[in-house]
């Protein structure tokens, strides 16, 4: 999702057929052995979602398996190209056009029983998530749920998997794509993921609960696939513009990366916190 409809080339992944990929291999490892959603979460009749950030879409339509037929499951992106057309989509599936940054329609206040978060690290200005979930929250009734995931950076480590062990290229690589280049502060530091429980506990969300799963070790390859897969897309869509070389900096690391895909793996926590906004 891009971070508003007038300048998408501040949008630093790309939207082409390697990213649709990524973006569903990225789904399928974040699932494994987890869940849709929250199990915390009660599955009704008329039931009502809201995804935010819909990427390929593929998380609403595989969700809109396991609920029932009266459900309804609505995303919004900033560009819904990477989904299926409409015809295609299930008849309690659709996909609109917003800039999620931004207010939603005054309709849509108080409607959805469910709103659905993963992987908006990306649009969080200046390390608060505070701003975004307050307008994530006028979409919810009173006794809906937010349900907010993130790579929980904090717990990042590097695993070595010979000896004598290799040279770790996967740090840098993450600092520097993080970083966009040493041109900002790296969102691999920040730590407000971690600190979301707080977060919600402030805006008066009630029934927290808090969920950390690291990556299943045999996974852990195709993990740093999608990770080196999302990097040279940043390599060449955000980097090379800057120009002095960075995109083609990042292009070699993810190379060495690479190399040492046998030898040297990354893992962190998946992070998914829910909340519930008072009945009152």
């Amino acid at each position: 999702m891009a971070s508003n409809s007038s300048n998408q080339d501040e949008y630093i992944l790309s939207r082409g057929l390697q990213d649709n990929m990524r973006l569903n291999l990225q789904h399928y490892l974040w699932n494994d052995k987890g869940y849709l959603l929250h199990p915390s979460i009660p599955i009704k009749e008329g039931l009502r979602i809201a995804e935010i950030g819909v990427g390929t879409g593929i998380w609403s339509l595989e969700t809109a398996r396991i609920v029932p037929k009266s459900a309804q499951i609505d995303g919004f992106d900033i560009d819904i190209s990477q989904c299926p057309p409409r015809d295609l989509l299930p008849k309690n599936v659709t996909f609109s056009v917003h800039n999620c940054l931004t207010p939603f329609p005054h309709e849509l206040t108080g409607t959805y029983d469910v709103v659905h978060i993963r992987l908006f690290i990306l649009f969080v200005q200046e390390n608060d998530p505070g701003p975004l979930l307050r307008n994530f929250l006028r979409l919810l009734k009173p006794g809906g749920y937010i349900s907010w995931s993130e790579y929980e950076y904090k717990s990042l480590e590097v695993i070595s998997t010979s000896i004598p062990e290799v040279e770790d290229s996967i740090t840098p690589l993450l600092h520097f794509i993080g970083s966009i280049g040493e041109t900002k502060p790296s969102w691999t530091a920040t730590h407000w993921p971690s600190d979301l429980p707080q977060t919600y506990k402030e805006i008066g969300l009630t029934n927290i609960e808090v969920d950390r799963r690291p990556f299943s070790r045999e996974l852990l390859p195709f993990y740093l696939d999608a990770c080196l897969a999302a990097c040279e897309e940043i390599s060449y869509k955000a980097l090379d513009p800057l120009g002095g070389g960075k995109g083609e900096r990042a292009r070699s690391l993810v190379k060495k990366c690479l190399e040492n895909r046998q030898k040297s793996h990354l893992q962190l926590n998946r992070l998914t916190v829910l909340g519930r906004k008072p009945e009152k």
